[in-house]
């Protein structure tokens, strides 16, 4: 998620999942847009 705090773009943000579905599959996946959602919960405050 550190990413986000980087102000990374849509590429990087694409290659990070791909490689947590390559590991943890959909699971993974969904944990991490649930870490982006509490990332962006942060930052709205």
């Amino acid at each position: 998620v550190e990413w986000i705090n980087a102000g990374a773009d849509c590429s990087g943000i694409g290659s990070d999942l791909n490689k947590i579905y390559k590991t943890d599959g959909a699971y993974g996946v969904k944990e991490y847009c649930r870490l982006v959602k509490e990332e962006v919960k942060k930052t709205e405050k």
